[in-house]
Parts: structure tokens; sequence; C-alpha cells
């Protein structure tokens, strides 16, 4: 198993969620330099359905797609948004409930 870092909202007292996505994943990139065993998980910028069409390919859950300029913002916002792969094993396994 794999865990992959891709925001970082908090790092000891220090609340980052005002932070632009970019600063706050810079930060995230420097913590995660020293492998232990989550890695940090790399943008892919570019046209998101190609993005998206090779994920699904791969197997995987899907994307998520943020504004790099975006603060954090608990809950639904027009800042982020979450592309599900109906094919992924997860997506099968809700699909069977």
């Amino acid at each position: 198993m794999f865990l992959y870092g891709f925001d970082l909202l908090a790092v000891d007292d220090m609340d980052l969620r005002r932070e632009r996505l970019d600063d706050r994943r810079a930060k995230l990139r420097q913590l995660l330099a020293q492998p232990d065993g989550i890695q940090f998980s790399d943008h892919h910028a570019g046209d998101g359905e190609i993005v998206f069409r090779r994920e699904c390919m791969l197997g995987l859950e899907g994307i998520v797609s943020k504004r790099r300029d975006a603060p954090y913002r608990s809950g639904r916002s027009k800042a982020w948004l979450k592309t599900k792969n109906p094919d992924s094993p997860a997506m099968r396994r809700l699909g069977a409930r």
C-alpha cells in the first residue's frame, strides 16, 4: 500500500489553510523529501480529460482538480473538483451494496 500526500493543511501549530495550494504543496514536498512511507503526489497540469482517461486506464479511482491559487476550504467548493472513475475497483464495490 502507498500513501500519497497532495495537500498540507497544518504543520506543527501552524494553520496553512489560508495559504495558496502551491505554497502548501511546496511545504509538503519539503516534509516528504525523506522517504518514510508517504509519497508526494505530483500534480499534472494540462488537459483534464486526457489526464482523467489515463488515470482510468491505470485503474485508479479518479482525479482531484484544484485551483493552484486557492486557499483550502472544507466541503464542496468551486476551487476543486473530484472526478471519479466508475470502473475502478472502489467504485464497483460501492455499486455492489
